[in-house]
């Protein structure tokens, strides 16, 4: 809250007609401060620039022009770690959110001249990809969704914006679960027909054999 205050505080000046010059423009919030930041940063003032982009990325994590210009502006300052992770975002987003294939060569190609290694990076996730979701697909025909879960998990934890991987999970996730079902029948059954039927329904356990105690032998 302290830094978000802070950020509101910096902006007074700025944010000063807000609600005017969006009417006039037609701006959404993060329109607008993305619009003002690149004007910042076309005129050198890189701290303002820097204030309008994170109250953009405060409104809206997922834009991709956020993205672009945090990356400008790293490159502005010399901060090659920041820039190199910034356009890793953008060309994240920009995959979930389905941009053209072109774009996205366009892209790589870019991200490919600050890190060397980003195609390879993406090309080894994407074999793990195709290997973990139909994993995940076999738990859920077995009726196993915990570990479909656990494994469409993993899957968010290489890549957390796979949009597939999100769906599935709240998809499993809102299902009934299968033991579930188990145990409603046997109550069911319970009422319906009274001992007799609740046992029939309920799982009959396995008869685990006591271990046999050693004879300890006779003394000669």
């Amino acid at each position: 809250m302290l830094i978000v205050a802070k950020t509101l505080i910096a902006l007074a000046p700025i944010l000063a007609g807000v609600e005017q010059d969006q009417d006039q423009a037609g701006l959404s919030p993060v329109g607008w401060s993305l619009t003002r930041a690149e004007r910042a940063l076309d005129s050198g003032d890189l701290e303002s620039a820097e204030l309008l982009i994170r109250d953009a990325q405060e409104r809206d994590r997922k834009s991709i022009a956020a993205w672009e210009l945090r990356a400008r502006l790293a490159k502005l300052r010399g901060d090659l770690d920041e820039e190199v992770y910034c356009r890793h975002m953008e060309y994240r987003h920009s995959i979930a959110q389905g941009r053209d294939k072109g774009v996205l060569r366009e892209m790589m190609s870019s991200l490919e001249a600050l890190d060397p290694l980003a195609r390879d990076l993406y090309g080894m996730k994407e074999r793990f990809l195709k290997k973990l979701f139909p994993i995940a697909e076999s738990y859920e025909k077995a009726k196993r969704p915990h570990s479909a879960i656990a494994v469409l998990k993993q899957i968010l934890a290489m890549d957390p914006l796979n949009a597939e991987a999100q769906g599935s999970i709240e998809r499993i996730a809102a299902a009934p679960d299968p033991r579930e079902d188990s145990v409603a029948a046997f109550f069911a059954a319970a009422s319906a027909g009274g001992a007799g039927n609740a046992a029939a329904a309920a799982p009959v356990p396995v008869a685990v054999p006591a271990p046999q105690e050693k004879k300890a032998k006779k003394k000669e």
